[in-house]
């Protein structure tokens, strides 16, 4: 049996040689080969596990055998005890690993077992399979690496989740820094380091789609209320600790390095050092004014006499400052995320026991799964003097609830994760509040703007006291418009994001809503602000104000309403509440669209619709569910040579329709706009016992694009429909060429800047007045769709045919 492993292992190597020649020949997709690889490792591990434990086995019955025998025989000095005891020990010692004996014990002695061992699978004689044929099929692409760490366990093989056209940038000697660290740290740290910024690499929104179409689905589960996010992610962190610490070094990140490739979204961008800076910081160009950046370790920013720690004290909002960069709105999230009185989600999303290397995990959730960035704690500075340093972004700002002689880091940690996840510090310029929540907790997000029809004060007042009252669930406030007169004025920034922290009742009837700028400073300077007359001892009491400028303001109901165009409202505990536990479980499916073959449009392309990706649902318990959809980041493509593929995403809806109901059309029930990442939103009553399908598609027929969908509700899990293969009709309707593959219109093909959506999809002005005509049913024959018409039994009829 070891031999025919030996035999094994030799073959397998073999075969990962020639998978790796044709990756490199372009016979196979990298993803299948690694499949493969894997596939034989394991072969190999089981094998090897098999062949232990059967040593073991006979072992321990060898050693019965010769003590049994050795009782036997203490009367027959005839027989040569010893050299039976020595050739059963050499025996033992053989099959234990320890040492080779002095004779073939396989060859001179019928041990028991050996029957068995012999008639094992020969593993030469084990089918050959590799032969890649790229069909039209649901298929299941290789999961990310795994770091062969042995400390390190692995994620369960039906939990690894694929990647697909990651996202890259040029940071200089990246593949040379990361070599010196493997030469300095060992092999085993930098697999891990490979690992986890993989796992944690989004996708590249510039990338054409797949070959060949995908699909496949993974249930993710953890408690909201407990630290049990990425545990896989987390031990790899500690291990890579581990590794680093043994060699007496602090980390310094070789994937984000300390060098402008990390702080500029394009590489070749400009020093911007001599740009004069202006009140509105966050819209100067990036790091106008910012001369002589360095890159230095809390232990350096700190002040004499200060201890840097991630956390000190209550985890507050106050602990957050924003500085040199426009990331209000990601600030106003994590500030947000540290309202009430239990720190588990924030505590929860920091590996922070490594600190003593320089080394840090954040957890984010990306697309149905939570993955850990790995980081060092390198943060860009500017000499202040006398050999002090000061943060460009995001800084530590003490207050009342931190321990005396500390320096809270927290914020920094998650700014730079942030930054790394996207590329540049640059890059994360500019965003939506509620989108940023979703990445900090999984949680679904609803948008309310006021604007909308039924969304007037009494609503928005009721939404977020509901809301707030649960301080597992965070409010965020955007949208500042100029209401009769400057909102510079008034205090506040147009454009900007808010935390909102409490929407309260006083006991005159007054209505008020206690609103966070993100800068800590700045704040509202109208009716109730903080050094207003308006406030009395008992008011202030009871509603627990303060006149600290720290960017934390109270405003009236009515003024708020007034000044702000929206709130977004992220509920952590929606999948929890969906849930059979208390558990949060999601269940995704991720698949994408490929021309010609899966790029079916909307539900009314009747000719293609059925052949874009689908997938099955099923539910344990009557009861409502709740989906939400996912495009690719364009975050990382805020720069001019990525401005269109930015601005140009395709609009994408999700389908649902009951099977047991074949004839119903499908009801849309998530669409997600062009500007949007992700859209959350709870379905009506989902049936036990009831398949149900579920369809994703684009706004027209062969728009190549990646999605993923994940429900929350009773046992809700998805199941992959095999793809259809297309006629030739389908298949050309479905081609690229239906969009001359760029964003275009889709009845001229002429480039836009601007759309309307329509039935087909995208269209410029002229193609939709041709495509939404009204003709007059009176005779006469003209365009009416922008005249007054009557409704006759004949059809529609402009007035003079109507009069005639």
């Amino acid at each position: 049996m070891e031999r025919k492993m030996q035999r094994h292992n030799q073959k397998a190597i073999e075969k990962k040689a020639d998978y790796a020649e044709k990756v490199k020949k372009g016979q196979m997709p990298k993803e299948f080969a690694q499949e493969r690889s894997r596939a034989l490792d394991d072969k190999s591990q089981s094998q090897a596990k098999a062949l232990a434990d059967k040593k073991a086995a006979i072992a321990e019955q060898l050693q019965k055998m010769r003590d049994d025998l050795t009782k036997k025989m203490q009367n027959a000095p005839i027989i040569d005890l010893e050299e039976i005891k020595k050739q059963a020990t050499d025996l033992c010692q053989w099959l234990t690993g320890k040492q080779e004996p002095e004779f073939d014990p396989i060859d001179k002695t019928k041990v028991p077992g050996q029957d068995k061992m012999e008639s094992s699978d020969d593993p030469d004689s084990e089918e050959d399979d590799d032969d890649y044929v790229a069909p039209i099929s649901t298929s299941v692409a290789s999961p990310a690496p795994r770091p062969t760490v042995n400390p390190v366990n692995p994620r369960p093989e039906g939990r690894d989740v694929p990647r697909q056209c990651l996202m890259t940038k040029n940071l200089g000697d990246k593949d040379k820094e990361v070599a010196a660290f493997g030469a300095q740290f060992g092999d085993s740290a930098r697999q891990i380091l490979d690992w986890l910024t993989h796992r944690s690499t989004l996708e590249d929104p510039r990338a054409g789609p797949p070959g060949e179409a995908y699909m496949f689905c993974w249930e993710e589960v953890w408690d909201p209320s407990s630290a049990s996010r990425d545990k896989d992610g987390e031990k790899c962190v500690h291990e890579l600790a581990r590794l680093i610490r043994n060699k007496g070094s602090l980390f310094t990140d070789p994937t984000f390095p300390p060098t402008n490739a990390s702080l500029f979204a394009n590489s070749s961008s400009k020093d911007n050092s001599g740009v004069e800076q202006s009140f509105r910081k966050d819209q100067d160009p990036f790091l106008a004014g910012v001369k002589g950046i360095v890159w230095k370790r809390p232990s350096e920013i700190a002040t004499p006499g200060e201890k840097p720690v991630v956390f000190s004290g209550t985890i507050s909002p106050d602990d957050v400052a924003q500085g040199r960069l426009g990331n209000c709105y990601f600030l106003a999230a994590i500030s947000s995320c540290g309202i009430g009185e239990s720190d588990e989600l924030i505590k929860d999303l920091v590996v922070e026991d490594c600190a003593d290397v320089g080394l840090y995990g954040i957890k984010f959730f990306i697309h149905g799964k939570w993955v850990t960035v790995v980081i060092d704690d390198l943060i860009p500075c500017v000499p202040k003097g006398n050999g002090t340093f000061a943060p460009i972004f995001s800084s530590p700002k003490s207050h009342d609830e931190q321990a005396s002689g500390e320096m809270e880091i927290w914020s920094m940690l998650f700014e730079k994760a942030w930054a790394k996840l996207h590329l540049s510090y640059e890059a994360t310029a500019g965003g939506h509040t509620g989108d940023t929540h979703n990445y900090l907790t999984g949680g679904s997000v609803t948008t309310y703007k006021f604007e909308d029809e039924g969304n007037g004060v009494e609503k928005v007042w009721a939404v977020m006291v509901n809301n707030l009252r649960d301080q597992n669930i965070y409010v965020s406030a955007s949208g500042v418009i100029d209401a009769e007169g400057s909102a510079k004025d008034m205090g506040l920034v147009t454009g900007h994001a808010y935390s909102v922290l409490k929407a309260q009742k006083a006991a005159g009837g007054m209505r008020f809503v206690q609103v966070r700028n993100p800068w800590g400073s700045f704040e509202w300077n109208g009716r109730f602000s903080d050094d207003s007359d308006e406030w009395t001892p008992a008011l202030s009491q009871e509603l627990g104000h303060t006149s600290q400028k720290d960017g934390t303001f109270f405003m009236l109901l009515e003024d708020f309403f007034k000044w702000f165009g929206s709130i977004e409202i992220c509920d952590p505990t929606q999948a929890a509440r969906l849930s059979e536990t208390s558990l949060a479980r999601l269940d995704t499916f991720a698949s994408c669209w490929v021309p010609g073959k899966t790029a079916g449009g909307p539900h009314t392309c009747t000719k293609t619709f059925s052949f874009n990706p689908t997938c099955k649902l099923t539910v344990t318990k009557t009861g409502s569910v709740e989906f939400s959809t996912y495009k690719r980041d364009t975050r990382p493509l805020k720069c001019d040579a990525d401005y269109d593929t930015y601005k140009r995403q395709p609009d994408v809806s999700v389908y649902l329709r009951n099977l047991s109901e074949p004839n119903e059309p499908p009801e849309k029930v998530v669409e997600l706009h062009g500007w949007e990442r992700m859209e959350s939103k709870v379905c009506k009553e989902v049936k036990a016992g009831v398949t149900y399908e579920v369809i994703c598609a684009t706004w027209a027929p062969g728009v190549a694009g990646m999605c993923w969908i994940t429900v929350a509700g009773h046992g809700a899990t998805f199941a992959p429909n095999p793809f259809q293969t297309p006629g030739r009709e389908q298949a050309e309707i479905m081609s690229q060429e239906g969009l001359g593959g760029k964003f275009c219109c889709v009845g001229c093909k002429s480039d836009l800047t601007s759309y309307y959506n329509n039935d087909r999809g995208p269209m410029c002005k002229s193609c939709h007045t041709a495509a939404n005509k009204i003709i007059c049913s009176g005779g006469c024959g003209k365009d009416i769709q922008h005249e007054s018409y009557y409704e006759t039994k004949e059809g529609r009829v402009c007035t003079k045919c109507f009069k005639q």
